[in-house]
């Protein structure tokens, strides 16, 4: 299967099994964070550091190969300053 490529949405589930959708090699991790500088600069991202947080630390853990460790407590914990036995239970 061919790498996925930038302007290809990847869905998640549509892959086949056992695999798992990579960065084309010719993307290099400098123009990846070029371009989330770009993107925490945009109007929407620069008036909220929740979302600037929450975007670094997707990309920078993705760029780093660990991607799977990208867990809703994770994110919690890890970006939020959540404790870590808070409740991720949705309330209504």
């Amino acid at each position: 299967m061919a790498s996925p490529r930038l302007t290809e949405p990847v869905v998640p589930g549509t892959e086949p099994a056992g695999t798992k959708p990579e960065l084309p090699p010719q993307v290099l991790d400098r123009e990846v964070r070029g371009q989330l500088q770009r993107i925490l600069a945009s109007p929407i991202f620069r008036n909220s550091k929740r979302n600037c947080n929450l975007l670094s630390h997707v990309v920078e853990r993705t760029l780093e190969g660990h991607r799977d460790d990208l867990k809703e407590r994770a994110i919690g914990i890890d970006v939020f300053g959540r404790s870590i036995d808070y409740d991720t239970t949705p309330t209504m």
